[in-house]
Order: structure tokens, then sequence, then C-alpha cells
């Protein structure tokens, strides 16, 4: 069994129900307020550039569908016409949207990536050492 399940289910054995809450505390910190102002800030950013890159794809598939409807009113003046407007202006410019959400999505699910990998606190460190294994605290 390795060492961390080891303490940790050392830990959970006895932490009871009643047991003094500073006892029990986890070996990994808590994330203090500006990690987690920084980690919301960066899914909030994300989700908007993800929305924007969804709204994108979704004029896409409405230039698709307005293109595919048949003509209900063969006016050429005020009606269909002879060309597919829905597709002509939809599709391009959900295109442009679609590609250019894609770059500031990219930046920032790396950046939230980059920021929880970079954060993850452990109570000690486990290595291998000259003469054998080595416990950093």
């Amino acid at each position: 069994m390795p060492l961390t399940s080891t303490l940790l289910l050392t830990s959970a054995l006895t932490c009871g129900p009643d047991a003094e809450p500073m006892k029990c505390a986890s070996p990994v910190e808590a994330p203090s307020p500006e990690w987690r102002a920084r980690e919301r800030k960066l899914q909030i950013q994300l989700g908007v550039s993800a929305g924007v890159m969804g709204l994108g794809v979704v004029l896409i598939a409405g230039g698709l569908i307005a293109d595919l409807t048949p003509c209900k009113n063969p006016d050429p003046d005020f009606g269909c016409g002879e060309f597919p407007i829905g597709f002509l202006v939809l599709a391009p410019v959900g295109a442009v949207i679609t590609l250019a959400a894609t770059i500031p999505t990219g930046i920032y699910g790396a950046r939230l990536r980059r920021h929880r990998r970079g954060s993850a606190r452990q109570a000690f460190q486990f290595a291998p050492a000259p003469g054998g294994f080595q416990l950093r605290f």
C-alpha cells in the first residue's frame, strides 16, 4: 500500500464522528482566497469564450438549416430568391466567430489547467534519494 493512501487511511480511522476537528484536519492545505478568486475568474473567462464559440457553431447550423428548408415564398424580390441568403450570411459570420473564439478558449483552458496543476499543495513529498528514499515535509 503506498504511503499516501496509508496516511489517509490512518487519518480516516482515527477521526470518528466525535473527534476534535483540529486533530482530524486534512494533510493538504486549503487554497487561499486569492487562489480561489483567480480560479473563479479563469473559469468565467473560459466559460464565456466557450459560449461565444458555441454561438458561432449555432449560427453555422442555422445557416445550413435555412439553406435546406424549402422556400415558401418564391417571389424573387421579397421571397427566397435565387441565392440561399441564410447560408451565405449566417455560415460565414458563424465561422468567423467560431475561429475567433477558439484562440481565447484554448488560452484560458491552458491557464486554468496550469493554475490547478501548479497549486496542488502536498503536505509531504516522497522521493528517491542517495542511499534510499527521502520524505520531505
